[in-house]
């Protein structure tokens, strides 16, 4: 049962998409944070609007309009975007995205070692830090070498003293390559 991880999620993200105007334009009208937060956001409608139709004629006993609202739907995207772990496996299929609870305990820091990954025998995901830690620690692994503008739109925070660089690329911003 998944009620009990469900219940603990965040109801609230700090992500730029749940930002109003005026907190997401005080960085520019056409900052890159700005453009790609209102791609993400456009995409998402367009999402909604296509898919929860749907599901409303189909499955009335479980989607009603009155709950499964954008704003739910925008939680729930975001809930998903910043909570998977891509999961390779030995087997079809290859690869999968998997919520886990404990990984949703373990924060971000720069420059740690460990991370997630997919047992050798593909029978499990494990999670492993570079650092020991004495009970009651708080634990931390690398969520990747990302910019300040990656991790706030996908988790919802940034890095301070962060010296990756984000560059321009197609209008949007991206990760400058190592």
């Amino acid at each position: 049962e998944f009620r009990p991880y469900v219940c603990m999620l965040p109801r609230n993200y700090s992500s730029p998409i749940f930002w109003d105007d005026r907190t997401l334009f005080a960085h520019g009208t056409r900052s890159d944070l700005a453009t790609r937060t209102n791609a993400a956001k456009l995409s998402l409608v367009q999402q909604y609007n296509r898919l929860l139709p749907l599901l409303f004629s189909r499955a009335r006993t479980l989607f009603d309009p009155a709950v499964h609202t954008l704003p739910v739907f925008l939680w729930a995207a975001q809930t998903v975007k910043s909570r998977n772990w891509f999961v390779n496996r030995q087997r079809p299929p290859f690869v999968q995205y998997a919520m886990l609870p404990l990984g949703d305990m373990i924060n971000h820091r720069p420059h740690e070692k460990g991370g997630g990954r997919t047992s050798e025998d593909g029978a499990r995901f494990e999670l492993r830090s570079g650092s020991d830690y004495a009970a009651g620690d708080e634990v931390f692994i690398s969520y990747g070498n990302h910019c300040n503008l990656y991790l706030l739109l996908t988790y919802g925070f940034e890095v301070e003293g962060n010296d990756v660089n984000c560059t321009r690329r197609g209008g949007l911003a991206t990760e400058k390559p190592p």
